[in-house]
């Protein structure tokens, strides 16, 4: 195939090499298949439905994480189509493709729908797949999330004084 770019999939490979959680042999996958998935990656595929791939509850609690039907235990392998191989690729690959694909939040107008980003939001998945570490200067409610127990070291201007304090404790400092 006369569009193969061998640079390119050099860099996907090695990006997939450090990938250590993937359900089958992601990288003989891709080696083997190389043209195939190259022609997959280039292709706009939000629209396809993939049977099985993003199935919403796990039946039968052995194989359940924690119990939990949403979300599938760590040692239990299952087959995959090459199709659903090809997706999990490009998805590992993409985390906005994954996101705008996959990601569900609930709406209270419209129930469950899928998580249509504003561009700067795209940015910032692209930033945080691609540097490990990563600040990132916004307002308030600009779609990210914070844990509670994540941890600032803030300066009091007048004062000088520093403190080492988790989201949490800083929001309810705010308050007072």
């Amino acid at each position: 195939m006369s569009s193969f770019n061998k640079s390119k999939f050099k860099r996907i490979v090695t990006y997939l090499a450090k990938e250590t959680c993937a359900p089958f042999n992601h990288i003989e996958f891709v080696i083997d298949n190389k043209e195939l998935v190259m022609k997959y990656l280039s292709k706009n595929t939000l629209k396809l439905e993939i049977d099985g791939f993003d199935q919403y509850e796990v039946t039968g609690s052995d194989i359940q994480y924690q119990k939990n039907p949403l979300v599938l235990g760590k040692t239990k392998y299952r087959e995959f189509t090459q199709l659903q191989m090809l997706e999990w690729v490009k998805c590992s690959l993409n985390s906005t493709y994954f996101t705008r694909k996959y990601i569900k939040i609930i709406s209270l107008d419209e129930g469950l729908i899928g998580f249509d980003m504003y561009p700067y939001q795209e940015d910032m998945v692209e930033l945080f797949q691609n540097n490990r570490y990563s600040i990132v200067g916004t307002g308030r409610q600009q779609g990210k999330c914070v844990q509670a127990d994540t941890k600032y070291t803030i300066r009091n201007k007048i004062s000088g004084d520093v403190l080492n304090v988790t989201a949490e404790e800083f929001h309810k400092m705010q308050k007072k």
